[in-house]
């Protein structure tokens, strides 16, 4: 647990963190310029090898650190149990969400649909985006390993604007749940203070 915590803290000072990402597209004299900043390779590579560790079935995951939570939780029963259900059930039920569509998509929809009728379903724009997929892709594909999921990299294709913007997802993707694991932490240190301490 105190891996977790100091990993995500130490994510979490990464200037990937806290830089803006973009991606433009404009017309100058019936061309279109397409412009792209992610900032630097090197941060973005450092970033993602932490975030793997967070993100991943590792040790000191949080996948892991929630196994060790949810099995505590299942054989320890007192008068708080009721209220430990209620701290880690909406964690897990907010990382899923969060593994299955980008944070973006998720306050997107919950808009249109508080501003459409019950028949209208508003499309959005790559709310079909699964942040799992286009995270193993990166992943696996060019950041950190150059693997199984090259070929999904290739598939991108050429098309200068989709090749900015699939980056532009996995992004999103993993800032969104990078930032899921810093508020995670900041409660893990919180409720575990004191067992925490060397």
């Amino acid at each position: 647990m105190a891996r977790f915590i100091a990993s995500a803290r130490e994510l979490a000072g990464y200037s990937f963190m806290s830089s803006n990402a973009r991606v433009s597209l404009r017309q100058d004299g019936g061309v279109e310029v397409i412009s792209a900043d992610f900032g630097s390779s090197e941060s973005l590579r450092a970033a993602a090898t932490l975030f793997r560790q967070l993100y991943g079935t590792d040790a000191a995951s949080y996948q892991d650190v929630v196994g060790i939570l949810s099995r505590a939780h299942r054989y320890v029963r007192d008068e708080r149990s009721d209220e430990r259900q209620d701290f880690i059930a909406p964690w897990r039920k907010a990382q899923g969400a969060l593994r299955e569509s980008r944070i973006q998509a998720i306050v997107g929809r919950l808009a249109a649909d508080s501003h459409s009728s019950r028949d209208v379903h508003l499309p959005l724009p790559f709310e079909e985006v699964r942040p799992t997929e286009v995270i193993s892709k990166y992943l696996n594909g060019d950041l950190i390993h150059w693997g199984d999921q090259r070929a999904a990299i290739a598939a991108i294709g050429e098309d200068e604007f989709m090749v900015a913007m699939d980056r532009m997802n996995f992004f999103e993707a993993m800032s969104g749940l990078a930032h899921f694991y810093a508020g995670f932490s900041i409660l893990l240190a919180v409720v575990f203070a004191a067992d925490l301490k060397p």
